[in-house]
């Protein structure tokens, strides 16, 4: 085993403890959210949290990509003060023009009564939510990988003691969900800063037009795609609220929340997976060794799959209220999505390491357009389930652009027998989940459908024992030998 792949084993663990927290955290507050919060309240909470998927990306020009990028290409400490402090600037001026703009808008629109009188702190949110993600970034770039990790236990543990003190103990509402979270966000911005000592890299004479254009070059692009994806993945809550009402847009986000499982759980593969790509893509071995990744992430993705959408219903009923426990319906049809956006993510780290982030807005620009068609023609007529299957369409074309179009950049191995038979066994339990079978038949069948997948698996089971044996053995001697 070389020492990248070592590398990138570790990458997995430290990216874990702290993501997996940080980015779960919605979840396993479901039941403080669910049993606190009205329906009508947590719809509206969602439709904000689905505007500022799209929105926080356009005010800070998706810079966290560019800085993460070139810090990675970086050569010296001057390298890296022109790219931070660019993006200090960027991001500064970005916010202020913002919140000029917001300040104008609500004198003269009903903007205000839309927020439900929560605009100054939505735009907090926003700001402080903007800078997280681009220092988070900047942590990344620096191969702060601790720290990265250490910020988002940090954000977890404040999101979660600040939300039950606001919501069950002060019973604020809504302004106790974003208050949470803007306390949060800010504790993090102060510990990258100062765990990062980033004021070293913060210099006026280091702001140049040129850095600043090629950083927004790169970034720019993301844009495009970002707000694809988001008609792909959470434009059907809006949708939703004006075809069906904000109560099943209420029922449909805890299934949301319950797919993104599967999404945070690949998306800390893909972590590891674009520092490892972007800094092996000229080795000589490098199509080997990202085709033994690719086979690895594919038996991950559809064991976690697996998992989730067998302990579904069990942990509805522990995790929700009676009210929201009709969300079912909708999380197969949603994890399934899950699985083939992971995958198009697999893929899309092509374009990153290659810097063709221009690529990305083309496949994501189609099935965007795909999925906002199949709503508006399906969802009046056939309700919330509709937006669940225009989803599932939508991505596993994505998947398929990707896969094809990244052939030129990556000559990555594909097992299509293997890819085959996971498709089948999630197709098959997707639909079964959807059926009302008794539960003994259900075990059964799943069960069958398990050793199924386990026995095809064999041998990546073994290669991937094998390497937690190799880092067990590593971790043993150096002990040993201190």
């Amino acid at each position: 085993m070389t020492n990248t792949t070592i590398q990138f084993i570790k990458n997995i663990v430290i990216y874990s403890v702290g993501a997996l927290g940080s980015k779960l955290i919605a979840f396993f507050l479901l039941p403080l959210y669910t049993h606190t919060l009205p329906r009508k309240d947590f719809g509206f909470i969602e439709l904000i949290n689905t505007t500022l998927m799209v929105a926080i990306p356009i005010i800070g020009f998706q810079l966290s990509e560019s800085a993460f990028r070139y810090l990675l290409d970086s050569k010296d400490l001057d390298d890296k003060k022109k790219i931070i402090s660019n993006s200090f600037f960027i991001v500064i001026t970005s916010c202020v023009v913002f919140g000029i703009l917001y300040k104008i808008a609500s004198l003269f629109t009903n903007i205000t009564e839309l927020f439900q009188n929560k605009g100054n702190l939505i735009m907090l949110l926003i700001f402080t939510t903007l800078w997280v993600g681009i220092l988070k970034q900047i942590a990344r770039g620096l191969e702060e990988n601790i720290v990265f990790a250490f910020a988002d236990i940090i954000l977890t543990v404040s999101i979660g003691g600040l939300s039950y003190y606001f919501l069950y103990i002060k019973n604020w509402g809504l302004s106790g969900y974003f208050l949470s979270i803007i306390l949060s966000n800010t504790f993090v911005i102060l510990i990258i800063i100062i765990f990062c000592r980033l004021w070293r890299f913060i210099r006026i004479s280091s702001i140049s037009k040129s850095q600043t254009y090629l950083m927004l070059l790169y970034s720019i692009p993301f844009i495009p795609n970002i707000i694809a994806g988001w008609f792909m993945n959470a434009s059907d809550r809006y949708f939703i609220a004006h075809y069906a009402g904000l109560n099943y847009v209420g029922l449909y986000s805890v299934a949301f929340k319950y797919s993104t499982i599967l999404t945070i759980l690949s998306g800390i593969i893909i972590l590891a997976w674009q520092s490892y790509a972007v800094t092996n893509y000229h080795s000589r071995n490098a199509n080997n060794s990202f085709s033994r990744i690719f086979e690895l992430y594919l038996f991950s993705l559809t064991l976690i799959f697996m998992v989730l959408i067998i302990i579904e219903k069990p942990l509805l009923k522990i995790m929700v209220s009676e009210e929201y426990i009709n969300s079912w319906r909708y999380i197969p049809l949603l994890l399934g999505s899950s699985y083939a956006l992971a995958m198009s993510s697999f893929f899309a780290v092509a374009y990153i390491v290659v810097k063709k982030t221009k690529n990305l807005f083309y496949s994501s620009i189609l099935t965007g357009a795909t999925n906002v068609i199949l709503n508006l023609i399906f969802i009046p007529e056939c309700g919330a389930i509709a937006a669940a299957y225009s989803t599932l369409f939508s991505t596993i074309i994505l998947w398929i652009i990707r896969m094809i179009d990244t052939k030129k950049y990556f000559n990555i191995y594909i097992n299509y027998k293997s890819i085959i038979l996971n498709i089948i066994i999630i197709i098959s339990i997707v639909f079964l989940e959807l059926w009302k079978l008794e539960a003994w038949i259900d075990f059964i069948i799943k069960t069958v459908f398990i050793f199924i997948f386990l026995f095809f698996n064999k041998f990546v089971i073994k290669r991937l024992l094998d390497y937690c044996l190799y880092l067990v053995k590593i971790k043993i001697t150096k002990v040993s030998n201190t």
